[in-house]
């Protein structure tokens, strides 16, 4: 009876933690502006964390090439915002077309990924 209850107990626990890795992902505005790395004219990348991950945000170019923005970064359940002014390690971007990756991975080791488009 005892193991039923403790199994039981467990469930019930983890699927109440179980909420989304990541979530509600956005940027605005989707576009670089003309004027990139001016401090004006940045785009918010918005994204909701169900249950503390640890989390990255890539920028990929046209050629696929990764530019690591924010890397391993341990972050709580929560709403976060980062903006992106056109440059990644003190280095503006050339202008095209690019993709915004975020990467959330929780305690347990399940990874989320969402990627957005910016022209």
């Amino acid at each position: 009876m005892f193991k039923r209850v403790l199994f039981f107990l467990l469930f019930t626990l983890t699927a109440c933690s179980s909420g989304t890795v990541l979530d509600q992902v956005s940027l605005d505005p989707d576009a670089i502006s003309p004027f990139a790395g001016s401090p004006n004219s940045a785009t918010t990348i918005r994204y909701t964390l169900g249950r503390p991950a640890t989390v990255s945000i890539y920028i990929i170019d046209a050629q696929g090439k990764r530019h690591a923005f924010r890397v391993d970064q341990p972050r709580a359940a929560g709403a976060y915002d980062a903006l992106f002014s056109g440059a990644v390690n003190d280095r503006v971007l050339p202008d095209g077309k690019y993709t915004v990756a975020i990467e959330a991975k929780d305690d347990g080791g399940q990874i989320a990924k969402v990627e957005k488009q910016l022209t």
